[in-house]
């Protein structure tokens, strides 16, 4: 549980540091980037083999009858993603789209998962990203919205990409020998 609790509190250390510590981070230029970069991905790696390690008690298990509650609760993280990368419109109504999508996301899996790790895991990354939310509309007045790019072809594309990451997802959690949530 201490690699994936370090994985946890890297992620959580390494993202706001703009924010947190605007000075200093602006005085790192482009390397600062590649410093950033480089705890991400140790993060990823120490989160990930943290939680394939762990031996942690079970503190509920979700009725399988339950399930198809959660499909859609776990399919929209990757909607708000791509909706991000497309400049949807959907920026619009939900102004940090990656930001709610991780809230989703990690409430989705805290629902299905029940163990200690699980909470460790996914309820950090959801005080993560509340708290990473909270910075930057604290900071910011408001979201840029001239980014945002009408059309029903943008809507599709965003709908499409979507698609494409939720599957690419259930992809990953068969490859790493996860259950994968299946609608139907």
């Amino acid at each position: 549980m201490g690699i994936l609790s370090a994985g946890v509190l890297l992620w959580s250390g390494a993202h706001p540091l703009k924010r947190l510590l605007p000075t200093q981070r602006e005085a790192l230029g482009s390397a600062g980037q590649l410093v950033i970069t480089v705890l991400l991905v140790a993060s990823l790696v120490l989160m990930i083999s943290g939680y394939r390690s762990a031996d942690s008690s079970i503190l509920w298990v979700l009725s399988g009858d339950h399930y198809w509650a959660v499909a859609p609760l776990l399919s929209l993280p990757f909607y708000l993603f791509a909706a991000d990368i497309c400049k949807s419109k959907l920026l619009l109504v939900v102004p940090h789209p990656q930001l709610t999508a991780v809230m989703v996301w990690a409430a989705g899996h805290l629902l299905v998962n029940g163990d200690v790790a699980s909470m460790l895991l996914f309820g950090g990354l959801f005080a993560w990203a509340v708290i990473q939310l909270w910075l930057i509309v604290r900071q910011d007045a408001a979201p840029d919205r001239s980014r945002i790019r009408n059309g029903y072809l943008i809507e599709a594309a965003a709908l499409a990409l979507g698609v494409v990451l939720y599957l690419g997802a259930g992809w990953a959690h068969g490859y790493f020998g996860y259950p994968v949530l299946v609608w139907g």
